[in-house]
């Protein structure tokens, strides 16, 4: 028999049985047939690599299988920890789980279609679906991760201008985007010698609150500063009948408003409180979280 003849006799017998028995099986009843080793091992490479693809192709698909799957589970974690910082770690151990076993289940299917599919399309291809399912299942989590958990707010510094009762005092601001407009809750103002307001609001701590959601809302309250104190509590809250001129950023960060006829909605005169320093307040409040 030629080597020709022989190559081809080689070539059909592996096609016939290949898929019956094993290589080590192939191997040993053609070279005992009298065919040439280094053909017959030759014949067997080429068989396998028209069946399963070649060893280069298939490290090629493994590695990018799993680390388009791994980035998806890398790129949920940065974006936690990114975008909604600490409030986040709370939540980030859970996610990562329920999302790595999701991944781990993806690229177990996935792989072995795109395996299947490797001999006949090549690495690319074959890697339409890992990619896919990577793609999908991280979105998916990091879509769910951004409702779930709280973005953090901006912190920034606020000033609160009382003309009766007169007040001046600072403030840390903390400024919490939402879809149309910024909420910015004002901790203690703070008049530079204490945490307490002056003598004329009678030792009453100052706090407020501002929002540009939905159109301008401000209250501001005075609780007294001693948790033990008998003294009662005062709450300002706008109303459609409040007044204001405003000058604020395109994006809410910062911004002055004045305001003129801010009344008195509710308060606690308590067991020893004043009467509370005004029926309306009028002032100025400003805050900057850029």
């Amino acid at each position: 028999m030629s080597s020709t003849d022989s190559d081809a006799f080689i070539r059909d017998y592996i096609m016939a049985n290949g898929s019956t028995y094993t290589r080590e099986a192939l191997r040993e009843a053609l070279v005992g047939a009298g065919h040439d080793p280094a053909a017959v091992d030759a014949a067997l490479d080429e068989w396998r690599a028209r069946r399963h693809g070649s060893a280069g192709d298939r490290r090629t698909f493994g590695r990018w299988a799993a680390g388009v799957h791994i980035a998806a589970l890398v790129a949920m974690v940065v974006f936690v920890l990114i975008v909604k910082g600490t409030t986040g770690t709370g939540y980030l151990g859970i996610a990562a789980v329920i999302l790595g076993v999701s991944l781990l289940i993806s690229w177990a299917g996935t792989a072995a279609i795109g395996r299947a599919l490797l001999p006949n399309t090549g690495v690319v291809v074959a890697l339409i679906l890992p990619v896919l399912g990577a793609l999908i299942l991280g979105g998916t989590c990091i879509g769910l991760m951004n409702a779930v958990i709280p973005t953090p707010p901006r912190m920034g510094t606020g000033e609160l201008l009382l003309e009766e009762p007169a007040f001046y005092g600072t403030s840390t601001a903390a400024c919490r985007a939402t879809v149309d407009g910024v909420d910015i809750s004002f901790a203690e103002f703070d008049t530079g010698d204490q945490p307490l307001v002056n003598d004329t609001v009678d030792g009453h701590l100052v706090n407020a609150y501002l929002s540009t959601y939905g159109g301008l809302y401000l209250s501001i309250a005075f609780t007294p500063a001693d948790p033990k104190s008998t003294d009662g509590y005062w709450n300002y809250v706008s109303n459609p009948t409040t007044n204001f001129s405003t000058e604020i950023a395109a994006d809410d960060l910062s911004g002055t408003v004045v305001f003129a006829g801010l009344p008195l909605e509710s308060g606690d005169p308590g067991a020893s409180a004043p009467e509370p320093p005004q029926a309306e307040l009028s002032g100025t409040i400003n805050w900057d979280c850029r």
